[in-house]
């Protein structure tokens, strides 16, 4: 039977919240995005042919919208790589506990082939639900073209499902 702690006790490290992250920048590349859409099965004309994208009024080879998610895992695992903080390092994120909560995309914009996109990610705070069973972190990340600002924000929701502990 699952009993809820009297007082419950997260795995995330509450003290980060406030905290922005910036990753490394991301260069968008061209044989990236025609990959990404061979996967998924995109075949507009504007992610793989600069004439025709330009002829729908972008000024070259356009992202698909799912590559956000792309700039966000490879600009992690290049911190990673790195040795530089992440977000879900900084949080203390347990992958043995951590669940997919909910997550959304807002586009102020696109991402190009050739732009050099930053990304920083921000701990927006934690709470308990179901009695302290289940711990939230929220995070929100805005990716963005020094030129034209940013292009994609972020809104995610990660849950420890917390073990049971002997009080």
């Amino acid at each position: 039977m699952d009993r809820a702690p009297a007082t419950p006790r997260g795995l995330f490290d509450r003290s980060t919240a406030g905290l922005r992250i910036k990753a490394p920048s991301y260069p968008v590349e061209r044989g990236r995005i025609a990959f990404l859409c061979s996967v998924i099965g995109e075949t507009n004309a504007i992610h793989f042919d600069a004439s025709a994208a330009r002829a729908r009024g972008y000024p070259g080879i356009v992202a698909p919208p799912t590559f956000a998610q792309v700039i966000e895992q490879e600009s992690t695992r290049i911190a990673e790589f790195n040795g530089e903080r992440t977000v879900f390092n900084a949080i203390r994120a347990d992958y043995r506990y951590l669940l997919h909560g909910a997550e959304r995309y807002d586009f102020a914009g696109y991402m190009l082939a050739g732009d050099e996109l930053t990304v920083c990610h921000e701990v927006v705070g934690f709470e308990f639900k179901k009695g302290g069973v289940l711990e939230m972190a929220y995070l929100h990340t805005v990716i963005e073209s020094p030129e034209r600002g940013p292009v994609v924000e972020i809104a995610r929701t990660v849950i420890h499902r917390l073990p049971e502990r002997a009080e």
